[in-house]
């Protein structure tokens, strides 16, 4: 009872959950008996947990920026003017009008008090904090006019609020005396959104983890602002971008993509694992690992690139296997370089959002030339010739010339250089990022190493926050299950690929390999997040292993499903009691607060 009552918004989701269930599987017992009743379970359940509290719908954007150096205003509190903290937020300026710099931060703001405009003190400090996250500064203060002074051009300030004393709300504020009032950027817009103000803000109400990289580049794109930084191409976050064009400047903009992915990805699994096993129960049984896994559902609810990447692998994986598994004597060869053009594609896409699209490329690869060789020793030369003939043209035009021509296409927002598009620029892009990432040093105290991954030994530490005895955090791991019996599975599979020449369990064992070993040659620090694409196929080697063992089935199904909703909290960052969290640190290297 006590850990219903310490996760609240766990067992809300658990409940829809199962109300879901219900009525879907009753819609089934209607249907046919070829219906897909199983996997519109599984899609629908993950779809109420992953975009459940996913993010608010408001958020301050509108940004004050000083003209000159030495630039302040003056506010005042009209009514009540006692407050006990302070809330303020920065987003980006006009990021095009310094060429000295970018306008981005605090840059030690300094707050001064007075209740006369004539003797002044200095009550805060606005010292830089991470972008769209909500600076707090406790403090005791009854004054009326609160001076702000900026030294630093580059400052900018979103939202300011004062809450009142021993109370959850916030005091009136307007503006007293503002130099800069007939400007672009008046101090009205520190104060122009208090609706967004959140007495207790959490991972709903600002951004967290690597969003700030993210969203940034994001809103630059949208804004069409010089952009400030970035080390990836710019696919995944032109997304981001247009979902932050179709919603607003908010958390859920943020990460609606990414939710909308990790649904999209469980269904692509789904077409996967049919072609593969030829079993509906099986093929949704393998969904199922994966929509309970941890880092899937994690990954998919946080504004960061990953959810793209693994939708995009999977589709790339999805049409090779397509090709790998077609009856050459009866397929036509225009289906052939169809599936071969769709892998392609999505080949181009996933490398478009992550460099580590390129680790699963070289998987389809190996599976290309297998069914090459394979090919070579079934049909006759005169048919295998004619085939070929067709296909390696097409496959230099798929996978060589289309991923450069998309990788080159994603940049096309101007934004992302000071003098504009052009295949220069993207080169040179291509150097600084290749750069960076191989002579990155940087310690972080949640890095872990690729065989830490394979036993969930050091999760990512992403959000930590409290109110009063209540607590939220979020940590990015796998389910253990998922991670121990895939990775039983996944040496069998490739056990099984290796002596038995079995198709099957090749493809699943090609996927995984392709994208875990070149992560044991990089030097640089490492995340559990990293090991995500493999997870994928730890799914489909369990869905395949086990396919025909009712009793294993459950067994594996129904622990790895309890393990997910006792972990809800720290998947998703539910509100429980900083004591229950602490108890699921089973592990020494597991720490989420």
């Amino acid at each position: 009872m006590q850990i219903l009552i310490d996760n609240k918004e766990s067992l809300q989701v658990i409940l829809l959950c199962l109300v879901c269930c219900g009525v879907i599987a009753e819609a089934g017992r209607r249907l046919h008996r070829g219906s897909h009743s199983y996997l519109l379970m599984i899609l629908a359940c993950s779809s109420l947990i992953a975009f459940f509290r996913l993010g608010s719908f408001s958020f301050p954007h509108t940004t004050w920026q000083p003209e000159s150096t030495g630039a302040s205003f003056i506010l005042e509190l009209p009514e009540d003017t006692h407050y006990d903290r302070i809330y303020a937020v920065y987003g980006e300026g006009d990021n095009n009008a310094l060429d000295s710099g970018y306008q981005l931060g605090f840059h030690d703001i300094r707050l001064y008090g007075s209740n006369d405009l004539e003797h002044w003190e200095e009550t805060a400090v606005l010292a830089d904090t991470r972008i769209y996250r909500w600076s707090l500064t406790d403090t005791d203060r009854n004054y009326r006019y609160i001076k702000v002074c900026s030294e630093d051009p580059l400052d900018t300030i979103t939202e300011l609020g004062f809450k009142a004393y021993g109370e959850d709300r916030f005091l009136p504020v307007c503006i007293h005396t503002d130099p800069q009032e007939d400007s672009t950027y008046p101090a009205a817009l520190v104060i122009d959104e208090k609706d967004t103000l959140c007495v207790y803000p959490d991972y709903r109400d600002e951004s967290y983890f690597d969003e700030v990289y993210h969203v940034r580049n994001a809103w630059e794109i949208r804004a069409s602002q010089r952009m400030y930084s970035h080390v990836h191409p710019l696919l995944g976050t032109g997304i981001i971008a247009w979902s932050i064009r179709l919603f607003g400047m908010c958390p859920f903009a943020w990460r609606f993509p990414g939710a909308l992915c990790g649904i999209l990805s469980l269904l692509v699994l789904y077409r996967i694992l049919v072609i593969l096993l030829k079993d509906r129960s099986d093929a949704a049984l393998g969904t199922f690992f994966l929509s309970v896994d941890f880092m899937h559902m994690t990954a998919s609810r946080i504004a960061t690139l990953e959810p793209f990447s693994i939708l995009f692998i999977l589709c790339m994986f999805l049409f090779m296997v397509r090709y790998a598994c077609a009856d050459r004597e009866t397929t036509p060869v225009k289906d052939l370089l169809k599936h071969l053009f769709f892998s392609g594609l999505f080949t181009s896409l996933a490398i478009a959002v992550k460099w580590t699209g390129c680790y699963s490329a070289a998987g389809l690869a190996v599976i290309f030339f297998s069914c090459m060789i394979r090919d070579h020793h079934q049909l006759s030369e005169d048919t295998f010739r004619k085939l070929y003939r067709s296909i390696i043209p097409g496959c230099c035009l798929f996978f060589l010339i289309l991923p450069a021509m998309i990788y080159c296409i994603s940049y096309l927002p101007t934004t992302a250089f000071s003098d504009g598009w052009s295949l220069r620029n993207v080169l040179e892009q291509i150097q600084y990022s290749f750069h960076y990432h191989a002579s990155l040093t940087a310690e972080h105290p949640y890095q872990s190493s690729w065989y830490e991954w394979l036993l969930d030994l050091r999760p990512v530490w992403y959000y930590v926050g409290h109110k009063g005895e209540e607590m939220r955090t979020i940590a990015c791991f796998n389910n253990p299950v998922i991670s121990i019996a895939g990775l039983a599975c996944l040496l069998v599979c490739t056990k099984k690929a290796v002596i038995e020449k079995d198709r099957t369990s090749g493809l699943i064992a090609i996927g995984y390999w392709s994208a875990l070993l070149p992560w044991l040659l990089v030097s640089r620090n490492t995340f559990a997040y990293h090991y995500y694409p493999s997870v994928l196929f730890l799914c489909m080697a369990m869905a395949s292993v086990l396919s025909g063992h009712r009793t294993a089935k459950r067994i594996v199904a129904g622990a790895a499903v309890f393990l997910f909703c006792l972990y809800l909290p720290v998947i998703c960052g539910f509100a429980s009691s900083a004591s229950w969290l602490r108890f699921l640190e089973f592990l020494p290297g597991w720490y989420w607060g």
